[in-house]
């Protein structure tokens, strides 16, 4: 039932990646680093910043990145980079 339309799984981006002294995960727009018990956190505004953010603070440069946002933006009808940036709980 988590991967019907409508869905919290379906409705937002996550990726999460542990490098060995720190991890870095992106919520949507919302990139948060957490190292040595401290976090910070970038907006990402454009399609371009989120791209370089995969390939480069994320590590993966051959991540569809692009693509996963047409989906998204097809099963929300809703823009990316205009709705909820990073919601409460997820």
């Amino acid at each position: 039932e988590s991967f019907e339309s409508g869905n919290t799984v379906m409705s937002y981006l996550r990726i999460t990646r542990f490098f060995t002294d720190y991890t870095i995960e992106l919520k949507n727009r919302t990139l948060i680093f957490f190292r040595n018990g401290e976090s910070s956190q970038k907006e990402l505004k454009t399609l371009a910043e989120l791209e370089l953010a995969v390939e480069n603070d994320l590590e993966m440069p051959r991540c569809p990145i692009k693509k996963a946002i047409e989906i998204l933006e097809r099963v929300t009808g809703e823009s990316f980079f205009e709705g909820e940036s990073c919601p409460d709980g997820y």
